[in-house]
């Protein structure tokens, strides 16, 4: 874990209609050298929904901004930084393929939601940290 002091995991499980839960889970891994637009940073996030690439690449986008391109830690930038979100769809959901439906948004708060409690993680345990 280089100089994480600890694991950062997160998770989600939303209802998409009747009866049908998906999980939306993910960790993290990164403590120093980290400002705006990520560094030296890890994340990796799984769900069983089934989520086409430009509805899974807009609520990754907008989550990314909403938590790890607003975190600094060291105010240090490098090119070692990933988010990658995968779907496996899994679970057996109609494939959500337009943004405004409600399975859409549904789906795009929990992964948000994901997100941000893996960025205030990785706040936390950030290298000298001393205010959150």
């Amino acid at each position: 874990m280089t100089t994480d002091t600890v694991e950062k995991m997160a998770s989600a499980h939303v209802e998409l209609g009747a009866n049908l839960s998906v999980t939306v889970a993910g960790i993290a891994k990164g403590a120093g050298m980290i400002a705006p637009d990520m560094a030296t940073l890890l994340v990796f996030v799984c769900t069983d929904a089934a989520v086409s690439s430009e509805v899974l690449d807009h609520w990754t986008r907008a989550g990314a901004d909403s938590s790890f391109n607003c975190i600094t830690v060291d105010g240090d930038t490098s090119t070692n930084d990933s988010l990658i979100v995968l779907a496996s769809g899994a679970a057996g959901n109609t494939p959500i393929t337009d943004i405004v439906c409600s399975e859409s948004q549904v789906f795009g708060r929990a992964l948000a939601s994901v997100l941000r409690d893996l960025a205030l993680q990785v706040v936390i345990d950030a290298e000298g940290a001393t205010k959150l």
